[in-house]
């Protein structure tokens, strides 16, 4: 049985008024993203629980940094080159937000060579300088735009091979309750108390879960979206 119509009309009323509130901000959609998600998942599970093998860590600064560092990280995993990484990076990230990229300086001294040029020149000539930068930009521009365009769909394609091969296994714990004891416990209860009641059963990996419970028993899959 679905949602009742009153339910499902406010669902959707929520959902529109946050995607098109004037400070909504899509998710990311860069290439790694997984990558950017793990390691924040790391940094803040460090901090709120602390285990033996991944130190607590002392205060929610202490977490944020360990995350910034795991980010500043990433475009140097996926491309191998700085500054060029992060700048590869944020220029797919601002054209997924349809912005311009940055115009950067490159220390050349090019902006007062030209600056000189054109103060040198007169009439012609300096429209002539002018529109030619103009035309050079542009052709650079869009080769630039390619070669961004390419890299990546080359870094989209090597996640889906990755991805694919991630389900495969399983990515985290799956916990399983009898259906009798859920039953006679009454009411929804945390994850937590369960487990410390110890009803719940673990299972690790794929073909843990195949031999000792999908051929075996009827298996109700709830998920928290």
């Amino acid at each position: 049985r679905g949602w009742d119509e009153p339910v499902a009309r406010q669902y959707l009323e929520v959902v529109d008024a946050t995607l098109n509130h004037p400070n909504a901000a899509l998710d990311l959609r860069v290439p790694g993203l997984g990558l950017y998600m793990s390691s924040l998942l790391d940094a803040t599970d460090s901090y709120v629980h602390g285990t033996a093998r991944r130190r607590r860590a002392e205060s929610a600064d202490a977490a944020c940094e360990a995350a910034s560092d795991a980010w500043q990280a990433i475009p140097l995993q996926l491309y191998g080159q700085e500054p060029a990484a992060t700048n590869t990076q944020l220029d797919i990230y601002r054209a997924q937000l349809g912005l311009p990229q940055i115009v950067r300086d490159t220390g050349g001294g090019g902006n007062e060579e030209i600056a000189l040029i054109v103060t040198a020149a007169v009439g012609g000539m300096a429209a002539a300088v002018i529109l030619g930068a103009f035309a050079f930009w542009i052709v650079a521009t869009l080769r630039r735009k390619r070669a961004l365009e390419r890299q990546a769909e080359a870094t989209i394609k090597k996640q889906i091979v990755s991805a694919v091969d991630a389900l495969k296994e399983i990515q985290a714990p799956l916990a399983l309750i009898r259906a009798s004891d859920f039953l006679e416990i009454g009411s929804l209860q945390s994850h937590e108390a369960l487990r410390d009641k110890g009803v719940l059963h673990f299972v690790d990996t794929t073909s843990q879960f195949i031999e000792t419970v999908f051929t075996r028993y009827v298996t109700v899959f709830f998920s928290h979206q």
